[in-house]
């Protein structure tokens, strides 16, 4: 038997007879239904009804017709319309209540009856098996809490059975009766309790089956740390109402207390978002709104987003720096774009001040400017010369050479001679001049520095852009292995050697001083028949001491092989990047001889699993290309699978 049918039951059994004042309350609940816009002259009734009848008669009354209106079937506009006018009616008697009661001495004081017992005769119909007094039952409570104001007191054994009856129906199987409970709840959550179960029942909501008791979480749940991350997962909910609502959520959060990651995954998500209107919400928004907290400085804010704990860390900060940019550079005057690089008289960024936001923000920049079309932006006022930049380059890798860098800000370094090497690229080299110092800086940089797979691949497509024969750029490539792997290094001579030469010196000085000697005499002596012949004499000893110096000075130059792990991989990651970056159908004569004396070289310890590695790779390049390479690889490259086979069999 239902709780309701319970309740009318007792009421008839007990034969309660009420005045005529009921019929007065039905007819004012009968008038609401059809008449909803005079809700407050109806209200102004049932308020002196109320006046002038005992109140244990006026709330059964009030009550009978109450439950009669939670009785009817779902959706219903008219027993919606009694439970608003119900829900008025409370709110009105207990708004003049609490204002009676602020003025007394004594702060402390109890709810009004009338509330108590409508939300005691409530909750008694909360867990009935009827999905419409359910609903409606919750119906009321919502508007009730949804509609009182902040100076409103409630009980906290009122607010306790209100929440755990809420709780349960938080879970109900109907989607609509969910719906009315967590928007009881909102109000009663408290975020700065950890445990708090109306916390922890609105972030196992935000998976509920019904996007629309999602939507209503994120717009209930309050963010804090322990609810915002699962706030932000509803920026990938299949349901478009749902991601409207959690972007209009997360504009009422500053992002400077939003964690990093927190706000590369919200940038994330909005630049992946299909739905246009949600699109144009984040870009003028959102976007908006985040880059006036960082006062419109576009370089501060990118250093906000960034993640450098690791290589991966980076790259995910690189790839959301590209995202974000062309997108502010449409939201902002071009001059404003280009006074926050702070270029100095030659159109270049002090190395000193040259870090991956600037640099990457400058790229970016450079890019939109080339493909601005407007006839009025003059591009050589903004964007640096190829030899200006050239030189910046060449300061920032020897500024870094002598400092001692950790791991992260190695791979930031690496990021950013990157960056500054794309820019070469998207500079005009048609100047002979400049292409000469590009090659010199790609010599260099190939040789003395080392750099990672991504950075080399750069640095080759930039070798490619001055030098686009593939054959002559491969010979250069291979003379830069060869000087790295086999330097030229000064051949130290025997001590016998290096004694012989000390005597051949020290005889042509003898001679010298002898002749030096005689040449005095004879201007004594006044014999200057033979001075001239002994000045000659004198000054061919002089030339040959300075000759035989200059020549013993000058060290003989010899190859050196070096074998070591570290060199060995920096070789194989410039052929690795020539042969991944170039589009080569043939192999280059210069390669194929590498590939006979490099690959081939016993020498090399391949039991190191970083050279190993590199050699498998480089063979299997050689194979993409050579159908001769591939077939003398095949076995080498073929073992590994092999192996793996005969443990699978055996």
């Amino acid at each position: 038997v239902f709780l309701v049918a319970y309740y009318f039951d007792n009421c008839f059994e007990k034969q309660i007879i009420l005045p005529i004042s009921e019929m007065d309350v039905k007819e004012i609940f009968d008038l609401v239904q059809h008449e909803p816009k005079n809700c407050n002259k109806y209200l102004k009734m049932l308020h002196n009804l109320y006046i002038k009848e005992e109140f244990s008669n006026f709330f059964a009354s009030f009550n009978k017709h109450l439950l009669q209106a939670f009785l009817q079937p779902f959706p219903n506009c008219f027993a919606k319309a009694v439970i608003s006018f119900a829900s008025s009616f409370c709110l009105e008697i207990v708004t003049n209540f609490e204002k009676q009661m602020q003025h007394m001495e004594n702060g402390e004081y109890e709810s009004h009856p009338f509330f108590v017992h409508l939300i005691a005769a409530v909750l008694k119909c909360i867990p009935v098996d009827d999905n419409n007094v359910r609903y409606h039952a919750s119906l009321l409570l919502a508007m009730l809490f949804t509609n009182f104001g902040p100076d409103i007191s409630i009980s906290d054994v009122i607010c306790d059975k209100i929440q755990r009856a809420m709780l349960e129906r938080a879970e109900d199987l109907k989607p609509h009766i969910r719906l009315q409970a967590i928007t009881v709840l909102t109000r009663l959550q408290n975020p700065h309790d950890v445990n708090c179960p109306i916390i922890q029942r609105f972030i196992n909501s935000l998976g509920d089956p019904s996007p629309l008791v999602r939507k209503a979480v994120v717009e209930s749940i309050a963010p804090c740390r322990g609810t915002f991350l699962h706030i932000i997962t509803r920026l990938r909910d299949v349901d478009g109402t749902v991601r409207a609502s959690t972007y209009t959520k997360l504009l009422k959060v500053s992002p400077k207390i939003i964690s990093i990651v927190n706000r590369q995954t919200i940038l994330m998500n909005g630049f992946t978002e299909n739905n246009e209107a949600l699109q144009k919400k984040f870009k003028n928004v959102l976007l908006t709104k985040w880059l006036d907290v960082y006062e419109n400085n576009v370089i501060e804010f990118m250093r906000a987003l960034k993640l450098d704990a690791n290589e991966e860390d980076l790259k995910q900060t690189e790839e959301i720096y590209e995202l974000l940019l062309p997108i502010i550079f449409t939201m902002m005057p071009l001059q404003e774009l280009i006074q926050l690089l702070g270029l100095d008289e030659s159109k270049m960024i002090p190395t000193e001040e040259l870090t991956i936001e600037k640099v990457t923000y400058w790229s970016c920049l450079i890019s939109n400017l080339l493909n601005i079309s407007d006839s009025n932006v003059d591009f050589e006022e903004n964007i640096p010369t190829v030899v200006s930049m050239v030189t910046c380059i060449e300061n920032f890798v020897k500024m870094k050479s002598d400092t001692s860098l950790e791991l992260w800000q190695y791979f930031e370094y690496q990021q950013t001679l990157r960056k500054l090497f794309e820019l070469i690229l998207k500079l005009d080299n048609s100047d002979e001049f400049g292409r000469q110092k590009i090659r010199k800086l790609l010599e260099y940089v190939l040789t003395k520095v080392k750099m990672e797979p991504d950075v080399l691949n750069i640095v080759i497509k930039a070798f490619h852009n001055i030098l686009p024969d593939t054959e002559q750029l491969a010979y250069e490539i291979c003379s830069i292995i060869t000087d790295i792997k086999d330097p030229l290094e000064p051949l130290e001579l025997p001590i016998g050697v290096r004694r012989e030469q000390d005597v051949q010196i020290a005889q042509l000085k003898v001679k010298h001083h002898m002749k030096t000697d005689e040449l005095k005499k004879a201007i004594d002596e006044k014999q200057y028949e033979i001075v001239d012949k002994l000045s000659k004499e004198a000054a061919v000893f002089e030339t040959q001491i300075k000759e035989l110096q200059t020549k013993f000075a000058q060290p003989i130059l010899v190859r050196k092989p070096h074998n070591d792990v570290e060199i060995i991989c920096r070789c194989l990651d410039i052929a690795i990047s020539f042969l991944e970056v170039l589009p080569i159908e043939k192999l280059p004569n210069s390669l194929v001889t590498f590939k006979e004396e490099f690959l081939t070289n016993n020498d090399i310890d391949i039991r190191y699993a970083t050279i190993f590695q590199r050699i498998f790779k480089l063979s299997c390049l050689y194979s993409m290309i050579d159908r001769d390479a591939a077939l003398q690889s095949l076995e080498g490259i073929c073992a590994p699978v092999s192996r793996h086979f005969n443990r699978l069999k055996y």
